[in-house]
């Protein structure tokens, strides 16, 4: 029993899935194989309920017992959609017992048509739709679950004409293949174009749900009207409308009264909210022939009549139109004017560039109308023709010659009364520009140059580079070129036109050659006076060839121009000179060397007499010491005079070497005994020390030491000499001179003696060894500063260079061995005095 019953189960779902459906689900007609019953948000077919949902979104129909309506055209038309080409199609294999057949996978497709719907106020479904069209489709889904509702929409894909309200959409889903690729591009309903199947599923919805709607434009609506004539009637006619329609004209012509009304289209309304536009007025009839405007019309003024003047001197004048009584006042044949002034382009009458246009316009009633362009360098024309469309009233950028490119027709070809012709040219070169660079070749004060001047309409390049106006500078060896470019409409005397740009150009190529110069560092040696030597306040300018010397007030010097000899000038105190050196030749081939100092300000003081010891006795100390150096060649001896505890008095003391005065505070003695006296300079001086000493300088020779690790020392004295020198003393260690075993340098230049005398100023000194073997002990270089005052100067050592801790390293062991022995062999103490 039990499996009758299964039996009968099996059999009973058969017949339900196999026999004909009995509606569709959105209310069209269904029937026949395939047909698919379901509410309007179903995604699966199922059986019709028994009762339609109520909804003003969705609806359905009861199932109709007819199968659908054939549409018009039964093969669809593709429309957009999100996916219009269909996929590609993959097989699988199913087996039977007649053979094996390739079947493709099912793909399922959903669209959205959108619809005005028939009664606005009723809801959406396929009862109250009209006509239908494809937005978007979507048609290759794999599955039914995959084949999902659209649940908003672009605007930009709505129809041009879809705006307001009383909008519906219609989704379809339905089953593709090979018969059924896409969806149809619009549906008429109540005719069904697709069927059921291939459609298992629809529903309707009003569009707001989906986005919201654009608002309508406005309705329009607007009558043409002619007025009444002489001899006809005014009339009116239905113009423009747009999203409206015309009622039907009570009147056409007059005369009479017209009406007529414009109704919007549905959704539409007019400005102002209305959805009907009433219009409504009185046609005239034709005019009577009492009304002055159907008078015969009054003579016109003849060509004749009109007068005009010109000046050929600023290419202007008066056009006159008159008024003679009775005419109608309006010119028979009215005229147009065009004032015009050309420029040349070069240095012939042809090419003109145009400059000024003052265009008149139409004339055709009385009047005065004045014209003018003004002529700068070139023609001047003034055009006219009875032809408002005429060439010759629109010139041309260019005139390349008589009527070209343009015929040319002018205000004394009119048949107007006036002077002929109205044209008028100036003189040709009333354009020319004359331009030329200024150079200055480098000289040993200065270096070259060259001047690009202002000129007004030219504008120069350097080596190819725009370059402004003025005065730049030229290097020695150096070639400059420099272009001068005129603008349009003018020339540059020896310059050339560029045939394609009409420009004018002019080019120059200089070259600097480099001078061949002396250089010079001027000196001013100023010395104050002091308690022992009042009244001696001077300076000294020393001769130098191609130098001279200006000096400002203060001075007894000073002469007409300010520009005294070279010389010593005394001064009285207190004053204040102003030096300056000056080259006699700047262009010549002497110059200051770099840095060199070319102006002084000196300020002289006068001593307080109130704090000067008066001179009643002066006792000077006397010393005399020599230092011998010997070598493989011989040994001399370096004598010093005058210096005590680091102040030099030589000056202050007489001194005699073997009987001759000595001239200088250092001497070298030979080989040999020499005897060193000292006397005083004046009867009232005193000596503190010694007057006589005995050296003997050895007659032998000394091998060179392998090795030398020299000492290193410079030493200012304290006080200057009586002319306001500085002593510097080089190589002086312990009594001991070093300065014949290294090189001493001051301001670059060696140091020949080991006592050296410095005027006011600021010296560099420098000391580097004389072999490569050799060491330095101590500094290498020291900044010495003269300054002549009761202070002689200062002596400042400079950072450590060229001492080479290397020597001491790899030596110490043999100094600390034979320090004493090295030495003996290298160098000769100080000895004093016999």
């Amino acid at each position: 029993m039990a499996t009758l019953v299964a039996v009968l189960l099996a059999l009973g779902l058969a017949l339900v899935a196999t026999s004909p459906a009995s509606a569709a689900s959105d209310g069209r007609p269904g029937g026949g194989w395939g047909s698919r019953h379901g509410g309007a948000s179903s995604n699966q077919p199922s059986a019709p309920p028994s009762t339609p949902p109520a909804s003003s979104q969705q609806s359905t129909a009861p199932s109709p017992s007819s199968a659908p309506a054939p549409a018009p055209n039964s093969a669809p038309a593709p429309a957009p959609s999100a996916s219009t080409t269909p996929p590609a199609t993959s097989s699988r294999s199913t087996s039977s017992a007649t053979g094996t057949t390739q079947t493709s996978p099912t793909r399922y497709g959903v669209a959205l048509y959108v619809y005005k719907k028939l009664d606005p106020n009723k809801g959406a479904s396929w009862q109250n739709s009209g006509p239908q069209r494809l937005v978007v489709q979507d048609v290759d889904n794999t599955s039914k679950d995959a084949n999902v509702w659209f649940t908003s929409l672009d605007p930009g894909l709505l129809p041009a004409d879809v705006c307001g309200p009383g909008w519906a959409v219609q989704q379809d889903k339905a089953t593709m293949s090979a018969t059924f690729t896409a969806f149809p591009g619009t549906i008429s309903p109540p005719v069904d174009n697709i069927g059921w199947p291939p459609l298992y599923d629809a529903k309707h919805e009003n569009l707001e749900k989906y986005l919201t709607v654009p608002a309508c434009p406005p309705a329009t609506a607007a009558l043409t009207f002619t007025a009444a004539s002489c001899s006809a009637p005014a009339t009116v006619a239905l113009g423009a409308i747009a999203h409206a329609s015309w009622g039907t004209l009570t009147r056409a012509s007059g005369p009479g009264n017209y009406a007529v009304t414009a109704t919007a289209d549905p959704g539409y309304t007019f400005a102002g909210g209305g959805t009907v536009a009433n219009f409504a007025g009185t046609l005239d009839g034709v005019l009577p022939a009492s009304d002055p405007r159907c008078a015969p019309p009054a003579d016109c003024i003849a060509t004749s009549a009109v007068s005009y003047t010109y000046d050929p001197a600023t290419n202007s004048g008066v056009i006159t139109v008159p008024n003679p009584r009775g005419s109608s006042g309006e010119l028979c044949a009215p005229f147009w004017v065009t004032a015009t002034s050309w420029k040349y382009l070069g240095t012939s009458t042809w090419i003109q560039k145009l400059d000024v246009v003052q265009k008149l316009g139409r004339i055709s009633t009385p009047g005065e109308y004045a014209y003018q362009a003004a002529v700068t360098c070139g023609q001047g024309d003034i055009y006219a023709s009875f032809d408002g469309n005429d060439a010759t009233l629109d010139p041309t950028a260019y005139l390349l010659g008589p009527d070209d490119p343009f015929d040319e027709h002018f205000l004394h070809e009119m048949g107007f009364t006036g002077p002929k012709p109205t044209y008028t040219t100036s003189k040709l070169g009333c354009n020319q520009l004359t331009v030329e660079p200024h150079t200055s070749d480098p000289s040993c004060s200065a270096e070259g140059s060259y001047t690009l001047s202002t000129t007004p309409h030219v504008t120069w390049y350097v080596g190819g580079v725009r370059t402004e106006p003025g005065t730049y500078p030229a290097e020695a060896g150096s070639t400059v070129e420099i272009t001068a470019v005129a603008d349009e409409t003018w020339t540059l005397a020896g310059g050339t036109q560029d045939p394609q740009s009409h420009l004018w150009s002019r080019s120059w190529s200089y070259s600097y050659g480099t001078p061949s110069c002396t250089l010079v560092t001027p000196t001013v040696t100023p010395v104050q006076e002091t308690c022992s030597t009042p009244g001696t306040a001077s300076y000294t300018l020393p001769s130098i060839e191609g130098v001279v010397w200006r000096v400002s007030a203060g001075s007894t010097a000073r002469v007409a121009g300010d520009v005294v000899p070279a010389g010593t000038y005394t001064v009285s105190t207190p004053a204040t000179v102003e030096v300056t050196a000056e080259l006699a030749d700047p262009q010549g081939q002497l110059a200051f060397a770099p840095g060199a100092q070319t102006s002084w300000t000196l300020a002289f003081t006068a001593v307080d007499r109130s704090t000067c010891e008066p001179p009643t006795l002066g006792f000077f100390p006397t010393a005399a010491t020599l230092v011998e150096t010997c070598s493989a060649t011989g040994n001399t001896g370096q004598l010093t005079l005058g210096l005590v505890d680091g102040v030099s008095f030589f000056e202050d003391v007489n001194y005699a070497v073997d009987g001759t005065p000595a001239a200088s505070a250092t001497m070298t003695l030979a080989p040999g005994t020499h005897t060193v006296t000292a006397s005083k300079k004046h009867e009232t001086d005193g000596l503190d020390g010694p007057t006589r000493w005995t050296f003997v300088v050895a007659d032998r020779t000394c091998e060179p030491p392998t090795l030398g690790l020299f000492p290193t020392n410079a030493q200012l004295a304290q006080q200057c000499t009586s002319d306001g020198r500085g002593v510097l003393t080089l190589g002086l260690v312990d009594g001991v001179s070093f300065f014949d075993d290294v090189n001493y340098f001051i301001d670059g230049v060696p140091a020949t003696s080991s006592t050296v005398r410095l005027s006011a100023g600021s010296y560099d000194v420098t000391v580097t060894t004389k072999n490569a073997s050799d060491g330095l002990d101590g500094p290498t270089a020291w900044r010495v500063v003269v300054t002549g005052a009761a202070v002689c100067g200062d002596l400042e050592t400079l950072a450590l260079t060229g001492f080479d801790g290397g020597y001491l390293v790899a030596f110490a062991a043999m100094l600390l061995a034979a320090g004493a022995a090295i030495l003996a062999t290298g160098r000769t103490r100080q000895r004093r005095a016999e």
